[in-house]
């Protein structure tokens, strides 16, 4: 959403409770985001003009899971069970 009189935007990102990151510092304001890893990443952003910036935005947070990158090896199970009950490790 723009704010009247502002020339460009910044936003910033963190992962978890790390050190803020510049990601946009231009006049839009969207920013396309992808490829994230897992973690809790805190998003802000502030309006700025000739006279300054404002004060940052609360924090916005998304949780990022992703799958696991291999199956599990070494699963044994038995190849028949006589009583109906077996165990798969």
């Amino acid at each position: 959403m723009a704010v009247t009189t502002s020339a460009r935007y910044e936003s910033q990102e963190r992962l978890n409770s790390g050190s803020w990151s510049t990601i946009h510092d231009a006049s839009g304001t969207s920013k396309a985001i992808s490829g994230k890893t897992t973690g809790t990443w805190g998003y802000r952003m502030r309006a700025c003009n000739v006279a300054g910036c404002a004060a940052w935005s609360g924090i916005k947070a998304v949780q990022v899971t992703r799958p696991p990158a291999n199956a599990p090896t070494g699963l044994t199970a038995p190849d028949s069970s006589a009583t109906g009950s077996y165990s798969v490790a």
